[in-house]
């Protein structure tokens, strides 16, 4: 079953951590493929919203972040709640 684990990075650089480790998943490949073929790491999200604004009689739209600073990983853990040390190695990079 898989589970999230929260990883805290600096404000405004979630996306880019995001990107990294989706690169880094799929080059190690720990991520379920296209073929059926299961992976430890599911979902990487940071939490987004849109939202409408009014300013100087315009509607602007913008993203938002639910939680800032936080990058939420979906992976499958080891049977006693720890982090896989494959998957370890490549989120401490």
């Amino acid at each position: 079953m898989m589970q999230f684990v929260v990883l805290r990075v600096a404000s405004n650089k979630e996306d880019q951590v995001r990107e990294k480790l989706e690169r880094k998943v799929r080059i190690e490949g720990l991520k379920s493929d296209d073929e059926g073929k299961p992976g430890v790491v599911g979902r990487i999200l940071v939490p987004s919203e849109k939202v409408r604004t009014m300013k100087g009689g315009q509607r602007r739209e913008s993203t938002r972040k639910l939680y800032p600073g936080y990058v939420f990983i979906e992976m499958e853990l080891e049977p006693d709640g720890r982090i896989p040390d494959k998957v370890w190695f490549v989120v401490k990079e």
